[in-house]
């Protein structure tokens, strides 16, 4: 039983406080740099393979380059939980070694798992060359892998390209190649005539598979309008935004930007680690630098912890820190910053 009129010794809370939140931003920073302590790898594929490419042109302008993907991402028994979008992605390279194309299995029949299907549109002013030896590369995300699995790689031959001249032979032999590829999907998903339906003009989207089919090739009613079975006039292009909205959970990984040049040096400078590691540990420094400062500013403890959340934001806004962990940051930061208020003035 404390005595009458004891005064509570905030000096002491505040220190044991201030202990608690380097303890708390210690084990974030440590699940950051080495999450493979906290989460294992997913399961790896028992088949990870591309089973047929094919490119076709001049689908919407003259000279404009579609490459159509055919995939298996194969368990035999169950595949994570987590859709296949999270865990893989493909890559285009082109035939001088340059990464000009990402996108990600789109996640419907089976969470994205199995059989599927893919493509890379290029439209006529950043076009590949034409009958080249360019690679499309189905691999793990490696955000997610410590180990990755071994990739499958597709060299594009001569046989892969269209034999067709002009727009209509283009559309008609896409038009088959994606019969060809669906029928597979229904014989791999069990699930015969549920994407296509046969009508008196021939094989058909249902309404199932125009919804998978939509999602799998942004555009495509663009590129092959014959395959749907109600169709509309053609106005205008696709929306560009249909692809680079495909692939949310890769946009950092191989974008050509400064921000991403910069990642990339700060991982090769740092032993080759991964570049999300490099860069979360950058905005671990700089937040130290950053309080270090406001407190020779102001001479204020609480000046120096207002700088986490807003440094926080902004690295998280340039992909120097993944959101989710923003999210805890920013919440054990802000707790920490109110225990702290609470035991000076409350």
């Amino acid at each position: 039983m404390g005595q009458k009129g004891q005064t509570v010794d905030y000096s002491q809370m505040s220190h044991l406080l201030h202990r608690c939140g380097v303890a708390a931003l210690l084990v974030l920073l440590f699940w950051a740099v080495f999450p493979s302590a906290v989460f294992a790898d997913p399961a790896t594929p028992d088949n990870l393979q591309i089973r047929d490419v094919k490119v076709f042109r001049h689908l919407i302008e003259e000279d404009d380059f579609l490459a159509v993907v055919a995939f298996d991402i194969g368990y035999d028994a169950s595949p994570p939980s987590e859709p296949a979008n999270t865990y893989f992605l493909f890559r285009f390279v082109d035939s001088d070694g340059n990464d000009i194309g990402q996108q990600v299995p789109y996640s419907y029949g089976f969470n994205g798992y199995y059989y599927g299907i893919t493509a890379f549109y290029f439209s006529a002013d950043n076009v590949p060359a034409w009958d080249a030896a360019h690679q499309v590369k189905l691999e793990g995300n490696p955000t997610q892998w410590t180990t990755l699995p071994t990739p499958s790689i597709w060299t594009i031959g001569s046989s892969d390209y269209s034999a067709g001249t002009d727009q209509l032979e283009n559309r008609a032999e896409l038009e088959t190649w994606l019969v060809t590829a669906i029928l597979d999907l229904e014989v791999d998903w069990g699930v015969p005539a549920a994407l296509l339906a046969t009508t008196t003009g021939g094989l058909v989207l249902t309404a199932e598979g125009q919804y998978y089919m939509v999602g799998a090739i942004p555009g495509l009613s663009y590129f092959a309008p014959d395959i749907f079975m109600l169709n509309s006039a053609t106005i205008g292009y696709p929306d560009d935004t249909e692809w680079s909205d495909r692939a949310t959970d890769v946009e950092a990984s191989y974008a050509d930007t400064p921000i991403e040049t910069l990642k990339n040096t700060l991982g090769d400078m740092l032993g080759g680690i991964n570049p999300v590691v490099a860069t979360t540990l950058l905005v671990m420094v700089g937040i130290l630098v950053l309080m270090g400062l406001a407190f020779f500013k102001w001479q204020s403890t609480e000046a120096s912890y207002a700088v986490i959340p807003v440094a926080l934001l902004y690295a998280a806004k340039i992909t120097f820190l993944p959101w989710a962990l923003f999210g805890l940051f920013a919440f054990v930061a802000v707790l920490y910053i109110g225990w702290m208020l609470l035991g000076k003035y409350g």
